[in-house]
């Protein structure tokens, strides 16, 4: 394992974390599947512009990586579930698709656990479905969450203890706050989870040693959060005037804490990497004969 990286300027860049993860990749594609590259097959079900941007972005990393990616349109079966549900098997079924995502966001009238009930255990890159999420607090994760491991990544590429250490994670959705609380829980973390009906917020959070935000809510957490010293991660994504900014108040906290990871810069980028780092492994169990679960 190589050494952790030094903190600069008390900034968890997660470009280069993620730089690191996507060399790594690279390489062990060339060296494990040279003949048969991984295949992403990405799933979009509506004609949100941005979702559309994101999944480009992701077929481009594919290729920048010597994968493939391949988008399926399937916003004309959104209205029928169970017509939509065959196209996602279909789709999975295809021996050269080793790894199956649905761009966010879903229309509203869409149940994602049902969704993922279509998408095969082992090649569901974003493991949120039945199986995968059972296995990870079970502690015996087969895929994880990308953004979630993107935050353990980035604490372990720059050394960041987490054993023993008190965390607090606020907010407690499916694909960030649940997963990344079982695999702090896996690293012997003491961790407390917040969220909307959480009272006094701020009393849980200056106890934090670590402190990871994923709300949804612009500048959300403050000075008045965090504790001198503390190593914050802010999982957020939210515009204010064009302008991408975090859950946490960047210029607010940068002064007060140890590190913190920008936005954006930081979790992003990672999650997107851990994301091909998920299709690599399922392409490689596949291959193997290995990928029943």
């Amino acid at each position: 394992m190589n050494p952790p990286a030094p903190i600069r300027d008390g900034l968890l860049d997660g470009v280069s974390v993620a730089r690191a993860v996507r060399a790594s990749l690279r390489d062990h594609v060339s060296r494990e599947m040279p003949d048969d590259s991984p295949g992403l097959a990405v799933v979009l079900l509506t004609a949100d512009l941005a979702a559309r941007k994101y999944a480009e972005s992701k077929a481009r990393a594919c290729r920048d990586l010597g994968m493939t990616c391949t988008l399926h349109d399937l916003t004309p079966w959104v209205s029928n579930m169970r017509a939509l549900g065959k196209r996602l098997e279909s789709i999975a079924s295809d021996p050269r698709v080793h790894g199956l995502l649905i761009e966010h966001p879903l229309p509203p009238h869409v149940d994602p656990i049902a969704l993922y009930a279509h998408v095969p255990t082992a090649k569901d890159v974003e493991g949120i479905s039945y199986a995968n999420m059972g296995r990870l607090m079970l502690g015996r994760p087969y895929m994880v969450a990308s953004t979630a491991a993107a935050v353990i990544r980035i604490l372990e590429h720059y050394g960041v203890q987490i054993a023993g250490r008190r965390v607090v994670v606020v907010g407690r959705s499916n694909i960030v706050g649940k997963p990344v609380a079982a695999l702090l829980l896996a690293r012997d973390a003491t961790v407390v989870t917040c969220h909307s009906k959480t009272p006094d917020l701020a009393t849980e959070t200056l106890r934090a040693d670590i402190l990871v935000v994923s709300v949804g809510r612009a500048r959300f957490i403050g000075a008045t959060h965090v504790r001198e010293g503390a190593v914050v991660v802010d999982v957020g994504i939210n515009f204010e005037g064009g302008r991408m900014v975090g859950d946490v108040d960047f210029e607010a906290v940068r002064g007060k804490v140890l590190a913190i990871t920008p936005v954006p810069g930081g979790v992003g980028p990672v999650t997107a990497a851990m994301l091909l780092s998920n299709l690599v492994q399922t392409a490689l169990a596949q291959k193997r004969g290995s990928e029943t679960l």
